[in-house]
């Protein structure tokens, strides 16, 4: 996912328009697309765990201690925090 984040900075556009630009919005949402692909699978690296769509065949077994996982784009790095689920 980070290689593909580096390749996209090189995309060029060759529609210049300024309205109805489908080729910008295209790579707004691919950009965008990444970011959320970068912060599922960053995620799913800190859970010590199998959860939901996420199965680690190193952590099979579900852990119920509930802990939420946050992640923060600082616009160059993804900042990780968890916290205690309070119920």
């Amino acid at each position: 996912i980070l290689k593909l984040k580096e390749q996209s900075a090189q995309i060029s556009l060759t529609d210049r328009s300024i309205v109805f630009n489908t080729e910008l919005t295209s790579l707004f949402e691919l950009k965008n697309m990444l970011t959320i692909a970068e912060a599922v699978v960053r995620s799913a690296l800190h859970r010590k765990e199998s959860r939901g769509a996420h199965f680690r065949t190193d952590f099979p077994i579900k852990d119920y201690s509930n802990k939420h996982i946050f992640i923060k784009n600082s616009g160059k790095d993804m900042i990780i925090t968890t916290a205690e689920c309070k119920v």
